[in-house]
């Protein structure tokens, strides 16, 4: 993609758009004209050394996480571009917006004692999940960790990934650190001191981000009293490199335990992965007394031995016999010195003056700049050299305001036609969102004489006239109800390309509107509490699957069967259903949306989706009944989350799903230990 092309095709304004910035670029708010969307885009300057040298680029950034697969922790980016401007070289990146801000935003504002630990494990697992990978990140802080507001769950992804490094060594192997920036009050000792970097560099990051989340105070801060910011760096350096950490105690006592695991000044004594803290944090640990503080880590008690006496050595009347020696053959050698440099002869002056053979000798400003410092302003020729010198300097300084003056028309002139192609642009985009009835009055208010106002006038009565040939539809829709059964269960005929006929009530419901039951993905049968310590095919954890996986680094011991739809006797819809009915795939899902409008209703006093065939307008409700997480229902009312039987291929530790809310419907995947609704289907 050309530089044209790449502004043609996202827009944004540098002064209203920016969204964030720091030490490796500036990151924007623009809209995709192709896809019609809100993506993020990151700015970098390339820095160059005096010999072509680079310092820094976005490219190392994106190349960073190139060999690292998805994951639902961590925000990738999508595109990279290379550009060189007026400016220099500026290095752009592409990525998905993400409106709900960083974590820093969110502590904040407040979070639950549920979110805190959700949010919480989450971010360990995509620690764990980059280390897995070879990569630190180095610089992990609230602000550098995006989220995702999903009904009752926030979900955290870790970005901005400019001091990241690839270790391409062993878990626990020693690696150079390049550490250059970052935020000091959540680095580590030995990142703060330029000593050789671990892996579990991060988990001190991680220990200082657990106490923040926790108490929504900074763990590492300067005192009132620091002067400047440079006092106050090296308070909360001295801080951090002596192990100064301090009400731990305000902490829940099982994550007071891992941040203490975390926040160990030694490296090699600090937990060493994401392993041991999963470990705490399910409670299958060993409680082990911290005898040390932070300053050594944890270390089982050792019974006192006595000391033992250092023998006395006995004084010797002789044992200053040979000090006095030396220092008698070292005076004879120093006098032998002293008199050969009184007696040495000396040279005899030079006929020709150096100050003038050195004037002589100048060319450039340096030379004579050199010559008025090495002779002084006694100098035989340090007027003309002055004069020299101050000659040049006002030649250069008339030239350098000439430049500038020239610059800045120039500069003023591209801003005029920038600003003009933007107003276009801009006035085009809003034209290209035309779309709705409520796109149409916003550009037809903004533009009252704009360059499309007819064919958006011409769109909003078109768009207008659908809307009402839907509501008479859906008024009919609505009339008509289900239209088959099989096996003692209703089902609608949508009049779906795949003749896939939908059924009317949720597993384990007796009527459209109800909620009916919960099953984990793969399960059956219904249960107390849902997490990776119940489900079914996993020992205990995402990446130690027991079924349906087709990656080694998610299965128990490396296993995999590369099994990636479920099987029926796998399936909650051909378990208590019957022959026939099966959870819907993902592509059926796809189907659905495809061929259907959709929106956010209210059926009985329950809340919502109900979904419109294009082909025969009939309907079909489903209940937003929320999932359940542990042993407790969420987002009841406000989300509803649908299993389909696909496996996502890139995470294994998850499946396809629908999910919906008031204001948007679309397919996700999510933690295949969830306990969601189940819609099955049958073919016609």
């Amino acid at each position: 993609m050309t530089q044209e092309e790449f502004f043609n095709r996202y827009t944004y304004s540098p002064s209203r758009d920016r969204i964030g910035g720091g030490g490796f670029g500036t990151v924007y708010k623009a809209y995709d004209n192709v896809l019609h969307r809100e993506v993020a885009i990151k700015v970098s300057e390339v820095k160059v050394t005096a010999d072509g040298k680079k310092t820094f680029s976005l490219k190392d950034e994106f190349e960073a996480l190139a060999h690292v697969p998805k994951h639902p922790n961590i925000a990738n980016y999508e595109e990279f571009y290379s550009f060189e401007m007026p400016t220099g070289i500026n290095d752009l990146a592409v990525m998905q917006y993400y409106p709900d801000g960083n974590l820093g935003n969110a502590i904040k504002q407040g979070l639950t004692a549920e979110q805190k630990e959700d949010i919480a494990t989450q971010l360990l697992e995509g620690i764990d999940f980059l280390h897995k990978h070879k990569v630190v990140h180095r610089d992990l802080k609230p602000g550098n960790i995006l989220i995702v507001k999903h009904g009752g769950r926030i979900i955290p992804l870790i970005t901005d990934f400019g001091l990241s490094k690839a270790a391409g060594v062993a878990d626990g192997s020693v690696f150079s650190n390049s550490f250059g920036a970052g935020t000091p009050r959540y680095s580590s000792p030995e990142q703060l001191q330029g000593k050789p970097l671990r892996l579990n560099t991060d988990l001190w990051s991680y220990g200082a981000i657990l106490y923040e989340l926790f108490t929504s105070e900074q763990l590492f801060s300067a005192g009132s009293g620091a002067a400047n910011t440079a006092q106050a760096d090296m308070e909360i350096y001295n801080k951090i490199v002596n192990g100064n950490v301090q009400n731990l105690g305000r902490m829940p006592e099982k994550w007071r335990r891992v941040a203490e695991r975390c926040l160990v000044v030694d490296a090699t004594k600090r937990a060493k992965d994401a392993a041991e803290l999963f470990g705490i944090i399910r409670g299958d640990d060993d409680e082990t007394e911290v005898t040390d503080g932070a300053k050594g880590g944890a270390a089982p008690k050792q019974p006192v031995q006595p000391p033992k006496e250092k023998p006395e050595t006995k004084p010797s009347d002789t044992s200053d016999k040979p000090k006095t020696a030396l220092w008698i053959a070292l005076g004879a050698v120093a006098v032998a010195i002293l008199l050969f440099l009184l007696l040495k002869p000396r040279p005899q002056s030079q006929p020709t003056s150096p100050d003038t053979l050195a004037y002589e000798a100048c060319q450039t400003v340096a030379d004579y700049r050199a010559y008025m410092r090495d002779y002084g302003r006694n100098a035989l020729h340090y007027n003309d050299a002055k004069a020299f010198v101050e000659q040049h300097e006002a030649d250069s300084t008339a030239k350098a305001q000439q430049a500038v003056a020239l610059a800045q028309a120039q500069q003023q002139a591209e801003a005029e036609a920038q600003a003009q192609a933007e107003a276009e642009k801009k006035e085009e985009a809003a034209y290209k969102k035309c779309t709705t009835i409520a796109a149409c009055d916003s550009y037809l208010k903004t533009y009252p004489k704009g360059k499309y106002v007819e064919e958006v006038k011409a769109k909003k009565a078109d768009l207008e006239e659908k809307a009402k040939q839907e509501a008479l539809a859906k008024a009919e829709a609505e009339q008509k109800g289900g239209n088959g059964s099989a096996g003692g269960h209703d089902y609608v005929d949508l009049g779906l390309p795949s003749g896939t006929l939908w059924a009317t009530c949720n597993i384990g419901a007796s009527k459209p509107e109800g909620y009916g039951n919960y099953y984990a993905w793969g399960e059956t049968s219904t249960k107390s509490t849902y997490n990776w310590s119940t489900y079914k095919y996993a020992n205990g954890a995402y990446d130690k699957l027991t079924k349906y996986c087709n990656k080694s680094d998610y299965g128990n011991n490396g296993f995999t069967d590369n099994l990636t739809a479920l099987q029926s006797g796998d399936d909650p819809a051909a378990s208590n259903w019957g022959s026939g009915w099966r959870t819907p795939s993902k592509a059926q899902w796809d189907e659905l949306l495809s061929n259907t409008t959709n929106q956010w209703t209210t059926k009985n006093g329950v809340k919502g989706r109900q979904f419109t065939s294009k082909k025969n307008g009939q309907t079909l409700f489903l209940p937003a009944a929320g999932y359940r997480w542990d042993s407790e229902l969420l987002s009841a009312g406000s989300s509803g989350d649908y299993w389909s039987r696909s496996l996502d291929t890139d995470y294994p530790s998850s499946a396809w799903y629908l999910n919906f809310g008031s204001d948007d419907c679309r397919m996700n995947i999510s933690n295949r230990d969830l306990g969601f609704s189940v819609r099955p289907v049958r073919q016609n």
